[in-house]
Formats: C-alpha cells, structure tokens, sequence
C-alpha cells in the first residue's frame, strides 16, 4: 500500500513538472468552488430539463448504491448484519440532504472505510469527517488547490487501472471457459452466451466506449440486466449419473467426472428456481432431447438441489405434465426445505407416489428409480404417474421435466 500512495505522489510531482514545462494545460474541478448555502433550491421542473437529467441521474443512483453496497460488504465485520433495504434508506437520505444543500452526491470510499474498520471508537469516524471538512475549508480559500494538471490527471487513472486492463485477456479466457463448461456437452448457442457471464462481462466493457460514459453506462446496466434475466429464462438443466461404488453424483461429459449414466433411469438436475418463465422451456427441450436419444426409460429423478422455490405457475405445469399417463415413473429429491413444504401441500408428492423419505436425499430417491427400473424390465407393464394405475402406451417415450 505506501508503494501504491509513493507512486501516485510520484506521479502527481511528474505530472506538475510537466505542467510547468509545457505550459498552462489546467483543468478545473469545480468550477464554482464554495461553501453550502444549505438553502433548498428547487426550480421548476419541465420535460426538457428530466429528460437531460434522467440517464445521469439514474447512471448516479445506481453506481452509488452499487458501489455503498459493495463497500459495506468488503468491510463488515464477523457478526455484522447486512441490511440492504437500511443501506439504500440511509444512502437515500443522505442523498436528498446533500441534493438540498448544493452539495455533491453521497459516495462510498472503499479506502476510508478499511481505515475506519480497523477502530473500534467514534472518534475515528469524527477525526474522518473533521479531516475532510478542513480538506474542504483548504481547497475553498487556496485557488491553486482547485486547479490541477491534466497530465497529472491521466497518469492516476492510468496507474490505477492498468492493472485491471492486463487482467482483461486472463478473465475474458476464463469466462469463454466457465460458458463452454456451463454447456456441457450441448453445442454452442447464443442462448448460452447470452446466459452467461461473458456477455455481461462485454457489455459492461464495450457499451461505455461505444455510447459514452453517460449513455453507455445506462446501457450496459440494461443489458446486463437482461442478460441475468435471460439466465434465468432459460432451460437450465443437466444430465448427471453416480460415480461407481460411491453415493456420490456428478455432471455426465464434464472434464474431471467419473459419474456414469444408470442403466433405465434419468437423473436431471434444475439449475435455479422453477418459475413461468422457465419450467415450460425446460419440459420441452428434455423431451425433444430424450426423443432424439432413443433411450429407453423407466424412471425419472429430478434433483432439486439447486431449486430454492417454485412459483405457482411452476406447481401448476409440474401436477399438469406429470400428472398425464406416461411410460415412466418420475420422483423428485434433493428438495429443500421451503421446496419440499410447496411440493407437499400442492399435492404433488401424492400425486407422484413417491415415499416422503426421498425428498430430502437423492441416493434414496435413486435406489428407489433402480428398483422401479428393474420391475419395469421383468414385467410387460410400465409404470404410470397419478391416481391412475400403470397404463400400456404404444406411442413413443417423451420426458415431462
């Protein structure tokens, strides 16, 4: 850290030599510099005036409640509760009190919080608003303070953020990495990129050099926005299978896995919650593959390891799909606790017919599909789902996940 503050001041010394060499190069930074009147002042507003000052405004909002946010993680303390909607009150209000007084926006400083966590007493956060205040009072009354090179200027923000530059190609090659691992063994589609980190990664970094700081910083918001939604909307499941001798499960096709597909079953893991928005393209996709495989399947396991909740929607399409005769068994496990209580009071666990037990941990449920499995294979009958008994289907074997 004194290698880092040595060489910004460094810097700044070079950076006023120059100044002094090549001639009056200044920039203001602010051009009216002076005390808060603290006097409200609110003009009348117009659609012309929102409209200049809506990206702006909004650009601000987020990047200080992202960025208070943040800090207040890094620098919390073991015990300490974190409490988002407290964090955007106090920031919220504090905003509008400096907004009253002609000041500028609230921002966090991530280096005078780590300075200040290491106190235990007030008095350090005193000291730090009596230092700032005097800051303040200094640059008022010396004009040179206010005044300061542009290459002093450039040169900080090079050495700050050079380091994240050349960090640039090692995090683009992990992200292109992590997406193709995300795939599995399913080609590459723009669903998957769009889905991925990458793509809020290069939204991020080129939107602002194409639109602008303004408007390409509100944009990228936009889309990563999206492109988290998008993750969500999609199919999201993969194909898992039992290493051999173990109760341990794991990704089929995945570098590092030993896990092996079971003769007669299915075992498919969701990838987040089951909401409207996902849980039809999911049925639809794991049928069409299953279609396409030939497979012969008798039973079913879907793992919610990963499912925190279902939306009504959700329960709804699952007792509709699961309910209809099909070929095959299907059981669910590895729910939660919230998981569990929803799929148990919609009805679907009866429905299912599977034995409460195998709820909780997906070896049982597991053992259960393979003695399923091998019932199906002595006997002519397959196995059905609902109140209805096993049915004989001659049409071809479709999943309804």
């Amino acid at each position: 850290r004194l290698l880092v503050a040595a060489a910004n001041a460094l810097v700044v010394v070079v950076g006023s030599l120059l100044y002094r060499a090549f001639g009056d190069h200044t920039i203001t930074l602010i051009p009216a510099f002076g005390m808060p009147n603290f006097q409200p002042r609110l003009p009348m507003a117009d659609l012309q005036w929102f409209s200049d000052l809506a990206p702006a405004s909004a650009l601000m909002a987020f990047l200080s409640l992202g960025g208070h946010l943040i800090v207040a993680e890094r620098i919390q303390r073991t015990g300490d509760q974190l409490n988002p909607r407290r964090e955007i009150v106090s920031l919220g209000l504090s905003s509008f009190g400096a907004a009253l007084a002609g000041g500028m926006p609230v921002m966090p400083n991530l280096a005078v919080c780590q300075a200040l966590r290491q106190c235990t007493s007030g008095l350090a956060a005193i000291g730090n608003t009596i230092g700032h205040l005097f800051a303040f009072l200094l640059a008022a009354r010396v004009p040179e303070l206010q005044r300061i090179p542009t290459c002093a200027i450039s040169a900080i923000l090079f050495v700050e953020f050079m380091p994240l530059l050349l960090e640039m190609p090692t995090d683009i090659r992990h992200l292109v990495m992590q997406m193709k691992r995300n795939g599995g063994s399913r080609p590459w589609t723009w669903r998957s990129f769009l889905a991925s980190d990458l793509a809020i990664y290069l939204a991020a970094v080129l939107s602002p050099l194409l639109l602008g700081i303004i408007k390409g910083s509100v944009a990228a918001i936009v889309l990563e926005l999206l492109f988290a939604v998008t993750r969500f909307a999609g199919a999201g499941f993969t194909y898992i299978g039992r290493v051999p001798g173990t109760d341990t499960y794991d990704e089929l096709g995945v570098p590092g896995s030993t896990a092996q597909e079971l003769p007669g079953l299915n075992i498919v893991r969701f990838s987040g919650p089951r909401w409207f928005g996902n849980c039809a393209s999911t049925t639809r996709i794991a049928r069409r593959e299953r279609q396409a495989s030939g497979k012969t399947v008798a039973c079913i396991v879907a793992d919610m390891s990963m499912v925190s909740f279902l939306d009504e929607t959700a329960l709804v399409h699952y007792k509709r799909e699961w309910g209809k005769p099909l070929p095959h068994r299907i059981l669910i496990s590895n729910c939660c606790a919230r998981v569990r209580l929803q799929v148990q009071e919609s009805g679907l666990v009866d429905m299912l017919q599977q034995p409460p037990e195998t709820l909780a941990r997906l070896h049982d449920a597991v053992l259960v599909a393979e003695a399923i499995a091998r019932d199906t294979a002595d006997s002519p009958v397959a196995a059905s789902v609902g109140s209805a008994t096993c049915s004989r289907r001659t049409g071809s074997a479709s999943v309804a996940l």
